[in-house]
């Protein structure tokens, strides 16, 4: 079975410490951070059938 070796968490947390630094990810880089929690990534994991997942 695959192993995501780049998978990445995006937290409240995270978004929060990027707003507090006035960082926009979308505006800095045209790039739209997508809502992420455990149960969305394990989902994602079973339909690509991705066995193991590494967060970078």
């Amino acid at each position: 079975m695959p192993i995501d070796f780049h998978a990445h968490i995006i937290t409240p947390e995270y978004r929060w410490g990027l707003k507090s630094l006035g960082i926009d990810p979308l505006a800095a880089d045209e790039f739209l951070l997508p809502d992420w929690s455990a149960e969305a990534h394990l989902g994602f994991m079973r339909e690509a059938k991705i066995g193991r997942s590494l967060r970078s």
